[in-house]
């Protein structure tokens, strides 16, 4: 995607006449695309608004039959009635660098993304910006923005590229908790190498960050996660 892939995906829905979905926070809206207009902050519908921050991800409506099998709603996440987080401080750094270069390692990267409101899509992410995901699910696009997803798991190569490796730096943590310099020294690997590694361990719940336990050189260790831990 380019830098401004949302004014391309509107531009292009507007000149396919198409009505596009969007899910909030509040359910779904369905508008023409030729009404819809984005301001900053905000999404324009004629003399209404709506907050970006609101909105989950946008789908075409003449695309709603080979979408349906393929969107999910988690009940136990929809009823904690979640909100959207202002402050862009408060918000959980859900999307990080490391998954952030699978995706770009592994293109197309296969995903799956839950969201905020309980909604699941499982798809392969075509190309993404800071703040936007452009996801192929059913041979259909949906666009996807990073502030409503609540959790990413990985699939396929993304996954499989690092099981070996994450064999071996299990082994190692097994030993105490270790920063990654200090994997870096044991193994030899590069640093990118590790960083990869150990942000796909983390996603897998595998180890996480004890920001009290410090190397020498002031780098947070990680150590393996026991049974019965959450990292949330």
């Amino acid at each position: 995607m380019k830098t401004r892939s949302l004014e391309l995906f509107l531009k292009k829905q507007k000149k396919d006449n198409s009505t596009l979905g969007f899910i909030c926070y509040g359910g779904v809206r369905k508008e023409p695309a030729r009404k819809v207009n984005v301001r900053r902050y905000f999404f324009f519908f004629g003399q209404n608004s709506v907050p970006k921050i609101d909105m989950m991800f946008i789908y075409r409506v003449q695309d709603i039959e080979a979408l349906k099998p393929h969107i999910k709603v988690r009940k136990a996440i929809k009823e904690q009635a979640l909100t959207a987080i202002k402050a862009r401080k408060d918000r959980p750094e859900v999307f990080t660098k490391a998954i952030g270069d699978q995706i770009v390692e592994h293109k197309p990267a296969d995903v799956t993304l839950i969201f905020r409101t309980g909604h699941v899509l499982r798809g392969k992410v075509l190309g993404q910006t800071r703040y936007e995901l452009l996801l192929e699910v059913a041979n259909c696009q949906i666009f996807v923005f990073k502030h409503g997803l609540l959790e990413i798991q990985m699939h396929g190569k993304c996954q499989g590229s690092q099981k070996k490796l994450s064999e071996r730096l299990t082994d190692i943590f097994a030993g105490g908790p270790k920063s990654r310099a200090e994997v870096e020294t044991i193994t030899g690997l590069d640093e990118d190498a590790i960083k990869k590694c150990v942000g796909w361990m983390r996603l897998q719940n595998i180890i996480t960050k004890d920001a009290s336990d410090k190397d020498p050189d002031g780098n947070s260790r990680w150590c393996l996660l026991k049974e019965g831990d959450d990292q949330s």
